[in-house]
């Protein structure tokens, strides 16, 4: 007959509901020596990873992981420097990816930074000649000047639109002449809700000419607003891809009658 050892017969009872968390606390959180194991894999996964071994992607640290993931188009962007990014061969960057980016570096740009551009951007437009006289600046806002500038060019399409260069100009030559009047248009003249302001940057100024609504293109709706106050400006420059057509069809409902 095989007696159980006396030290057995009188340990306590044990409780199965805690036996079965091996390594951790009663309440379920890991305890200092799972957390330590932890660690010691996520360390050993990384050095892995570094000599180029195939490791399980679970053990990797979050970021590795993510930047990985990225790499194979998987997930979201993963928060690294942006030369990460671009290695041979580059990681598959969405449209969504870049704006991501974008979004990123503009909030982590040194005011300095971004006041060196400004200034930089107001140096570059010094050559841009000043217009005698009263100016008047139409740049158009219409429908097809939504267009790239480059035309449709597969890949080799620009994300800048051709009304972006439209805004760009006008309001260049406006910061050298403070003085003009800006007209925007489309099938007719657009009324902004207040006069662009010369010593607002040019990038400021340029952004609301091209945000506001566009349609038709209509060359000669700026002159006949001019014509109709009585204006008569020395110089008037236009901005467009002269893609005019709502003026023939005013031209015809104005002569049909005559026609008959």
């Amino acid at each position: 007959m095989v007696r159980e050892p006396l030290a057995r017969r009188h340990l306590p009872p044990v409780d199965r509901s805690v036996s079965v968390h091996v390594g951790r606390h009663q309440d379920g959180s890991p305890s200092p020596a799972e957390r330590q194991g932890r660690s010691r894999c996520r360390r050993e996964a990384l050095y892995g990873y570094l000599i180029g071994k195939n490791i399980d992607d679970d053990k990797f640290p979050a970021l590795p992981r993510a930047f990985e993931a990225g790499k194979r188009g998987k997930g979201d962007l993963p928060d690294v420097p942006f030369e990460m990014l671009t290695p041979l061969p580059p990681l598959p960057l969405s449209a969504t990816h870049w704006k991501e980016l974008a979004r990123r570096v503009d909030k982590g740009v040194p005011r300095e930074i971004v006041d060196a551009v400004k200034q930089a951007l107001e140096y570059s437009v010094s050559n841009v000649p000043e217009l005698g006289g009263r100016v008047v600046l139409c740049p158009d806002v219409s429908g097809s000047m939504q267009s790239p500038v480059t035309g449709h060019r597969g890949t080799a399409t620009t994300k800048v639109r051709c009304v972006d260069v439209a805004a760009l100009v006008t309001a260049a030559i406006l910061r050298r002449n403070p003085g003009a009047t800006v007209v925007p248009f489309s099938d007719d003249v657009v009324h902004l809700d207040r006069p662009l302001d010369p010593l607002d940057s040019i990038v400021k100024n340029a952004d609301r000419l091209a945000s506001l609504p566009s349609g038709g293109t209509s060359c000669s709706a700026p002159l006949r607003w001019l014509n109709a106050r009585g204006e008569a400006p020395d110089v008037v420059v236009f901005v467009s891809d002269n893609q005019s057509w709502s003026d023939f069809r005013l031209v015809m409902i104005r002569t049909a009658p005559a026609a008959q």
